[in-house]
């Protein structure tokens, strides 16, 4: 994988959808209280954890998979 691009304007909280609670998944939010991920006024960003950083694929850099 590579990046893509950033911005540092503003970022948004990551909003948890009903499927994050399903049991195939719901284990990597333990601990996690809440809907919001990342609002905290103590984060050192701008309005949220989301929307700082664009990443993509590419094999040439050794991102998994096939083309």
């Amino acid at each position: 994988m590579g990046t893509a691009g950033a911005g540092f304007d503003r970022g948004s909280p990551y909003q948890r959808t009903p499927e994050s609670y399903d049991a195939r998944a719901s284990w990597i939010f333990d601990g996690i209280e809440g809907d919001l991920i990342g609002d905290s006024p103590n984060l050192q960003v701008k309005w949220g954890a989301a929307g700082y950083e664009f990443d993509r694929v590419d094999y040439e850099l050794g991102s998994p998979g096939t083309r």
